[in-house]
C-alpha cells in the first residue's frame, strides 16, 4: 500500500476541501469524538460518496478517518488549543 503525499488523500480534497474543514471544525468542537463519529457526521452531511475532482468516490474507511484525524491532531494542536481556549472564555468576557 503507497501512503498518499501529505495533503493529497481524499479526506483533504473531497468535496473541494470542504470534507477537511467540516472535520477540522468538528475536531476542534469536540476533541475526544471518536473517529466513527466524526465519519457518520461527515456521512449526514456529505452523503455516502464524495466527489473528487470529477470523480465520486465512496466515504474513506473508518480506518482512514482515525489515520487522518490523529495526524490532524498532530499537525494542528496549536490551533485546536487556541480554538479551545478562546470557546472555553468567549462566555466570559465583559464580566
Amino acid at each position: 500500500m503507497t501512503k498518499d503525499p501529505k495533503g493529497m488523500g481524499v479526506l483533504n480534497r473531497a468535496e473541494h476541501g470542504r470534507l477537511r474543514k467540516y472535520c477540522l471544525a468538528l475536531l476542534c468542537h469536540m476533541p475526544h469524538a471518536p473517529a466513527t463519529q466524526i465519519r457518520s457526521l461527515a456521512i449526514s452531511e456529505f452523503g455516502s460518496q464524495v466527489r473528487v475532482g470529477k470523480t465520486h468516490l465512496p466515504m474513506p474507511s473508518i480506518r482512514t478517518f482515525q489515520n487522518t484525524l490523529k495526524n490532524w491532531k498532530i499537525e494542528y494542536r496549536h490551533e485546536i488549543s487556541a480554538l479551545r481556549k478562546d470557546r472555553k472564555f468567549s462566555g466570559r468576557a465583559g464580566k
